[in-house]
């Protein structure tokens, strides 16, 4: 491969443009899951007919890109392996620009969340070790940290897994700093949060940045209320302790484990919900975690859909492609939100119109 790359390794920004569509594209036309198929097949002259891949690239041609693709120069590469730069050099600089495109033509809604999203590979993606997530769509793989829009799911800032954050001071300084690298303190959003980050002291300090917050919490954490954490409840029932702004709430759903919430975004007592047809009673913050909460797995559902999945062993090329994946479901929910077209297109259909774009007009000489 070496030796191919050397004679015939010249290329272009139109040929690396033509390789992301055509790598975009194999999540749009499922056939199998090997770059053969799309590559050797006939058919009409379409994008989403297998012949068209093979318009545009022969197999060789795509696995030598893709075995030689990089973003950086490694000869600028820190040679200090404890240079802070040195882990994500080889991919920092896409990380940079999707990280201020995201926010550059987009202001999320006032609730906000933050949660792990899952870039799914089955080998380890060094230099962080592979993690494992049942509740994930892809259940191994690395972590980005996302910070996403509520509302519709819309990727607002990320990073990249870096170590576990085993203490809470750790996840602390996390949820602060992707709040302040959005610039999304000091103006009135609302933060829901799952019992991995939520702490009174977190809950604390957001107040004080005039951002309120709700989520679940580990009944382990320092400083909880003893009335709630000790509570025995049955089904239904509730305690509730506020301390200041924050408001905490043990909350017996169901016959098993009680959950405890905190927030500093609600009053304490009951909120009329619709359930499968009928009237229910719920904690009003319990009813506001279950409305804001799931943004990052709405984004994950939409990246998901339609990401192809390559077979590579190269990290950088996985995280790659899962942030232009991302990138483009970002487009599609701006798109949506300010289009004057009738009907709008489908996010499947927006996602052909990106590839046809990005590789429609390339054919290899």
């Amino acid at each position: 491969d070496v030796h191919q790359w050397i004679q015939h390794g010249g290329t272009s920004i139109a040929e690396l443009r033509a390789f992301i569509g055509v790598a975009m594209n194999m999540g749009l036309v499922r056939k199998v899951n090997h770059v053969e198929a799309y590559l050797f097949d006939e058919a009409i002259h379409d994008s989403q007919d297998p012949s068209w891949f093979s318009e545009h690239f022969s197999q060789d041609r795509f696995n030598l890109l893709l075995k030689f693709l990089h973003f950086a120069d490694n000869n600028k590469m820190p040679s200090d392996p404890q240079d802070p730069g040195y882990e994500m050099f080889k991919i920092q600089m896409l990380i940079t620009h999707f990280q201020e495109k995201f926010l550059q033509y987009y202001h999320p809604h006032q609730d906000v969340c933050i949660d792990e999203s899952m870039i799914g590979c089955t080998e380890e993606l060094r230099p962080y070790p592979r993690q494992f997530m049942s509740n994930k769509q892809d259940s191994f793989g690395t972590n980005l940290w996302c910070l996403s829009d509520s509302t519709n799911g819309y990727l607002c800032r990320f990073e990249v897994f870096k170590d576990t954050l085993k203490k809470p001071a750790a996840r602390q300084a996390l949820v602060m700093r992707l709040l302040q690298d959005s610039a999304l303190l000091n103006l009135g959003h609302h933060l829901c949060l799952d019992d991995y980050f939520s702490s009174p002291a977190l809950f604390k300090e957001l107040h004080k940045e005039r951002t309120t917050a709700t989520g679940t919490v580990s009944k382990h954490r320092r400083d909880l209320p003893p009335q709630c954490v000790t509570a025995k409840l049955k089904k239904g029932e509730v305690c509730e302790q506020r301390d200041g702004p924050l408001l905490c709430v043990a909350y017996q759903k169901t016959g098993r484990n009680k959950t405890v919430f905190l927030s500093t975004a609600t009053t304490a007592g009951f909120e009329e919900v619709q359930s499968k047809g009928s009237t229910t009673k719920k904690p009003k913050c319990v009813v506001l975690y279950d409305k804001t909460m799931g943004g990052v797995d709405i984004s994950d559902d939409q990246v998901y859909m339609y990401l192809a999945k390559l077979k590579t062993l190269k990290w950088t090329t996985k995280v790659a492609l899962s942030l232009f994946g991302r990138a483009v479901v970002n487009s599609y929910i701006i798109y949506e939100m300010n289009t004057t077209d009738s009907p709008k297109l489908s996010q499947h259909h927006f996602m052909i119109s990106v590839v046809e774009s990005l590789a429609g007009d390339y054919y290899p000489t």
